[in-house]
């Protein structure tokens, strides 16, 4: 079976997306068979049937995975209207992850009541 997604790679600083197909023995269950892990780099995940994910994953490549707490406390501040600049790649990475997150596998999500980013009646959901 054949599924197109984006390959991921980097080399050194220098990161390229290319949309292309997978098959199905590319995937893997780690990720509840939504995303390819190659063997060169075993801690990142190198395809991903998901754009959302695979943007997300990016981010952490360009900035680093932001601690739990450092991504609840900026999303409060900007739950409250605090203006988060974006004026380089790497906030632009920091954007994307306090946005995007990680992706839950589909089990977990459909245990959350419904996931957003705001309460306060307008939401913004993330990680469906």
């Amino acid at each position: 079976m054949r599924f197109w997604g984006y390959w991921v790679s980097a080399d050194r600083d220098d990161l390229e997306v290319v949309a292309g197909e997978f098959d199905d023995t590319d995937l893997s269950d780690h990720s509840d068979w939504k995303e390819a892990w190659q063997n060169e780099d075993p801690e990142y995940a190198h395809g991903f049937l998901d754009p959302l994910t695979m943007l997300h994953d990016l981010s952490k490549r360009i900035t680093g995975e932001i601690d739990a707490g450092d991504l609840e406390a900026a999303a409060d501040k900007f739950r409250e209207g605090t203006p988060f600049p974006v004026n380089d790649l790497e906030a632009l990475a920091r954007l994307i992850q306090l946005l995007i997150p990680k992706a839950l596998p589909r089990s977990a999500m459909l245990q959350l009541p419904n996931p957003s980013l705001t309460n306060d009646g307008v939401d913004i959901p993330f990680g469906k």
